[in-house]
């Protein structure tokens, strides 16, 4: 597997450099200064994406994708394999962070091309981080604050990898700098409280509220 995609990505490569050559001409037939200004500040929003777009595709074509699953990551390599891509994936976005901040909509785009579940009306804040897209749901109206994360992922020890789902159920508002691990579910019209963490297995009612600062456990 580790052939293909280095040839995929070469490949990748190539073709960004050969659609940007279009660009460079255009630069030099523009003979303002503001043309110019205007030309640039056109490139700088727009070609990241392109970037973007491809490793979505990218990961559509090679139908890598996580599922719910315990897995020893010593023998069970596939599973291994695409969890590593996942980090990839998370990591090469993460070099264009400021378009994700400023551009939500493209951002939900990408976000539905990398597998995760998202509805409509969705709101995210600045500096979120989602790892595990194929493994996340968020439903119609859902607020996530600034600088959530959420994980579909845990090693528990060195030789158990948890793979969960996360599911964000309609009109909840998670608040900033919230944490929530994978087989979390929850429900609608839920509220959680600014810096609470949600640990694995928890399943939230409808209309739960939480306070600041809260840590949500399984009940024993």
């Amino acid at each position: 597997m580790w052939w293909f995609d280095i040839v995929s990505f070469s490949f990748a490569a190539v073709f960004l450099f050969v659609s940007a050559l279009p660009y460079f001409g255009i630069w030099l037939f523009l003979h303002s200064i503001w043309l110019k200004l205007l030309f640039f500040i056109f490139v700088f929003l727009t070609y990241p994406w392109c970037f973007l777009i491809l490793v979505a595709m990218y990961k559509k074509l090679r139908k890598i994708g996580l599922k719910p699953c315990v897995f020893n990551p010593k023998k069970d390599l596939k599973n291994l394999y695409y969890l590593e891509r996942e980090f990839f994936f998370h990591n090469f976005a993460s070099l264009f962070r400021p378009w994700f901040d400023h551009y939500f909509g493209l951002q939900k785009i990408f976000y539905r091309l990398m597998g995760a579940k998202i509805g409509k009306n969705v709101t995210f804040g600045r500096d979120i981080i989602i790892h595990d897209l194929s493994l996340i749901e968020i439903q119609d109206n859902v607020v996530l604050g600034q600088s959530c994360r959420i994980v579909g992922h845990l090693m528990s020890n060195a030789e158990e990898v948890i793979l969960g789902k996360v599911v964000i159920g309609e009109n909840s508002v998670v608040g900033g700098h919230v944490k929530i691990a994978p087989n979390v579910k929850i429900g609608k019209n839920c509220v959680i409280g600014l810096n609470s963490i949600i640990l694995p297995g928890v399943e939230l009612a409808d209309n739960t509220r939480t306070s600041v600062l809260s840590v949500v456990r399984m009940p024993k």
